[in-house]
């Protein structure tokens, strides 16, 4: 039964770690490329950059897979650890038990299968949540890096991936500004 609350204990704290650094590690595509349209010598560097944040985005998700692959073995251990003291119970009290001598291992059992599976479900949800997350952010910084490869070949954004026009002005009203 420890081992499974301190696979519980470890699997919050990974999860929780990962949603403040993918929080943190938010981009915005748009901005970030108005910021490089007019650095040629940038494709490299953002390629090697997005190659150098896979890792820090992957990092600790194999931790929290294997809890919850780990947390119902555990939980089958204790279910095979209290059937052996229930039949330790029968084999001691020559081949009689009651009901309330065999209760506490069949308790023990049943309560740390319920404990692997209670820890393994949210784990497990929080492991796809989270590597949906990276799969999204690694798309994202693809698709930045594909927009800078034409930006800096073509001089102009490809229509439909990213759009440079502010949300609230028309084409009109930036061609008016004398400022651009």
């Amino acid at each position: 039964m420890w081992p499974i609350l301190v696979c519980s204990i470890i699997a919050i704290a990974v999860f929780a770690e990962r949603l403040f650094y993918f929080h943190r590690a938010t981009i915005h595509v748009g901005e970030f490329l108005k910021g490089l349209s007019n650095r040629a010598e940038l494709r490299d560097i953002v390629q090697e950059a997005a190659q150098l944040e896979v890792p820090k985005l992957e990092r600790f998700l194999p931790v929290l897979a294997t809890i919850a692959f780990l947390a119902p073995l555990l939980g089958l251990l204790g279910t095979v650890a209290g059937m052996i003291d229930a039949f330790a119970t029968i084999a001691s009290s020559g081949g009689y038990a009651t009901v309330t001598e065999l209760s506490g291992g069949v308790y023990k059992s049943l309560l740390t299968a319920a404990a692997g599976l209670v820890v393994a479900t949210p784990t497990f949800v929080a492991y796809s949540y989270l590597s949906s997350r990276v799969n999204n952010m690694v798309h994202d910084m693809e698709r930045a890096g594909i927009e800078i490869v034409h930006m800096l070949t073509e001089s102009r954004p490809i229509s439909g991936i990213i759009s440079f026009q502010p949300p609230n002005e028309t084409a009109r009203e930036l061609e008016a500004r004398p400022d651009l």
